[in-house]
């Protein structure tokens, strides 16, 4: 009898390669090769070639009507040809490099063929012939290294010799949706009779995972509101003093997301709230007034970013901002000497500091803050969650206010971020410009040179974003500096990219503030929060290579002042339709939600990985609100002392112990 605890090497036909590449895939045990999905699923549908199959791929069933032609390639490449009579239509068959199917194949054979069909000459590329035992369906699993073949053989010899799986939903909650019971969710996922099979696959695969989500998160939404904290005061009157004082008038959005951090700062349990917004929108300067009301109550405040150079300039921006209410503030970083560092602990341990910006470097050294009140985490989603809930873990009653300039869709936000509160800023400060961007081919890069050369002449900076390495279709660093050096005159160039120490691209970046370059050529370490208001064009080279939301962040490297900002999207692929959308809108959350369309939800919450979830949302919205009502439910039962099954239990129990150090 196997258990499923059991190693996966017990298995035949696992030997020491193999048990590698199952371990890289994060398959220990019998248990982990029985829970891993498969990617996708292979349908051997038998169709008939015409107008309406064209580029697909499919089964055609019939006959072969001809001779078999065979034709060599370059002296190397055996190709055969044939023509195969089906229901409707006598079709080309195309083999590429299958000349050894030659000695098999004869006029007349029945035949199964798998491939694609391209309807403007009537032909069908062979990718497979299927035989008689050859299953309609067939589950791929994408482990590097390993047939999928193979892991359908191991789950054969399991299935046959393995016990039932202990249910880890409530009895009521299958009986409610008619779930598949476990073991038979787990046999069907991995040997599905029909599609009606993988549709109630997905159903239940989903719900769990929305389920055991919303469990978690919604303990730790009621472990927040358990957190006690002293409530401070909102110091309204020095808040007005301060905007008032700004040389720019506050958008709606800002003041909206300042007046929910007040009240959020006399509440007697502590903040938890992100902020989203659009680049350049003035998430920053709302994190500076959560950071004076700290100040002005006595307690310190920490700003985590996640680059030194960064760390740099809001270092410098609130010593200014801030100036007329005398903040100590000391900017940490793994670049400082020892000595240096271990004097700004010092004064943090005796509160002579009281703003403290900083990169993970505050992670990694033993630090006691005499009165820490706020934790403020700048582009969130670069920091890992057991980075961010470290400094969370040691001062449970710290408020913590999450910045980030790459928001996620709203209907995911209430999935991603179910424990927190969010803020979302939709306007941009009145004096910002729209930045226009255009889509250029490599055709016309001299286009591109020639609006360079105009923008330098002014007096004003240009950001070339390109590869570190050199590649087969791209162009990299050297290679882009070398083109605009020949091309356009005047051009000062630098280099910048993340394998420089960081006292290199701090070096370098000043020096590009300080306008000693015009030009810099960098890979996405720009992609981050660097401020350059002299700099108002960006040129993205090879921009297909980048997803929606590198590409937005990098654009908001420019249009940092009043001038006229611009973007130029440089790519032989102009017809691809992510960089026709960049072209069309600059708005994060309409990019947000194309971004959904086009990845689907999988990547967004981080379960990519795990198989199904990259679906119509639409479903999962739906899916997940059930999983949302009947988590809220066992929990409360939970709270009321009442039985709850030991898989919610355990879920409970996992997500009060992750804060349980915080009481």
């Amino acid at each position: 009898m196997i258990d499923i605890k059991d190693n996966i090497n017990i298995l035949k036909g696992v030997g020491e390669k193999t048990l590698a590449k199952f371990n890289d895939a994060n398959i220990f045990l019998i248990k982990d090769l029985l829970l891993y999905a498969p990617k996708k699923y292979d349908i051997l549908d038998v169709l008939e070639p015409n107008l309406q199959t064209d580029g697909l791929d499919f089964v055609i069933d019939g006959y072969i009507s001809s001779q078999i032609i065979s034709r060599k390639i370059r002296n190397s490449v055996d190709n055969i040809i044939f023509y195969f009579q089906t229901k409707t239509t006598n079709v080309k068959v195309l083999a590429y490099g299958r000349g050894y199917l030659r000695f098999s194949l004869k006029k007349g054979m029945p035949l199964k063929i798998f491939g694609t069909y391209k309807a403007s000459n009537n032909s069908f590329t062979l990718k497979e012939i299927i035989s008689d035992d050859k299953k309609s369906i067939n589950p791929v699993y994408g482990i590097k290294g390993i047939n999928d073949n193979l892991i359908t053989k191991l789950l054969e010899d399991v299935f046959k010799d393995i016990p039932n799986f202990k249910e880890t939903l409530p009895e009521k909650l299958i009986s409610k949706y008619h779930f598949l019971g476990i073991n038979l969710f787990l046999k069907k996922m991995h040997f599905p009779d029909g599609k009606e099979d993988i549709t109630n696959v997905f159903r239940r695969k989903k719900y769990v995972t929305y389920f055991n989500h919303s469990i978690q998160m919604e303990a730790l939404s009621l472990l927040v509101l358990e957190n006690n904290k002293e409530p401070k005061d909102g110091v309204k009157d020095k808040i007005i003093e301060f905007t008032n004082s700004l040389p720019y008038e506050l958008t709606k959005s800002q003041k909206y997301a300042i007046n929910q951090i007040v009240l959020d700062s006399k509440k007697t349990y502590v903040m938890n709230r992100l902020i989203q917004g659009d680049v350049g929108s003035g998430k920053t300067l709302v994190a500076m007034v959560a950071i004076l009301i700290n100040m002005l109550n006595n307690y310190q405040s920490i700003l985590m970013v996640p680059t030194e150079i960064l760390a740099s300039q809001h270092f410098k921006n609130i010593e200014e901002t801030l100036k007329q209410f005398n903040p100590n503030v000391s900017l940490l970083t793994s670049s400082l000497p020892m000595a240096k560092k271990n004097e700004i602990i010092r004064n943090l341990e005796i509160g002579r500091i009281n703003i403290l910006v900083t990169t993970q470097a505050a992670l990694y050294h033993n630090i006691h803050y005499k009165n820490l009140g706020l934790l403020v985490i700048d582009e969130q989603h670069r920091f890992g969650v057991k980075d961010r809930q470290k400094l969370l873990l040691e001062y449970p009653h710290t408020d913590a206010l999450y910045l980030s300039a790459t928001p996620i869709p709203r209907t995911l936000g209430l999935v991603k971020f179910a424990d927190m509160d969010i803020s979302s800023m939709h306007e941009k400060p009145h004096n910002r410009k729209k930045i226009i961007t255009k889509l250029y081919s490599l055709v016309n890069i001299s286009e591109v040179y020639h609006d360079i050369e105009n923008r330098i002449n002014r007096g004003e900076q240009a950001f070339c974003v390109g590869a570190l390495i050199e590649g087969d279709n791209y162009l990299d660093l050297k290679a882009i500096k070398e083109m605009i050096e020949k091309n356009v005159e005047n051009a000062k160039i630098q280099i910048i990219h993340g394998a420089l120490s960081p006292e290199d691209k701090q070096k370098i970046m000043i020096d590009f503030i300080n306008k000693k370059y015009n030009i810099l050529v960098s890979t996405t370490v720009i992609e981050v929060g660097i401020d350059v208001k002299n700099a108002t064009g960006i040129y993205i080279f090879n921009a297909e290579r980048f997803g929606i939301s590198t590409l937005h962040q990098l654009r908001g490297r420019v249009g940092r002042n009043d001038k006229e900002a611009f973007c130029a999207l440089i790519s032989n692929d102009i017809s691809n339709e992510r960089l026709k959308i960049l072209e069309k809108t600059d708005d994060c959350f309409s990019l947000a939600d194309y971004d959904l369309k086009l990845r689907g939800p999988g990547e967004f919450l981080g379960e990519a990985q795990s198989g199904f979830l990259n679906l119509d949302f639409e479903t999962d919205y739906k899916i997940y609100t059930q999983a949302l009502e009947d988590a809220r439910n066992y929990l409360s039962d939970y709270k009321m002392g009442k039985e709850v099954t030991s898989h919610v239990l355990n879920l409970i129990e996992k997500a009060l112990n992750k804060k349980a150090k915080l009481n």
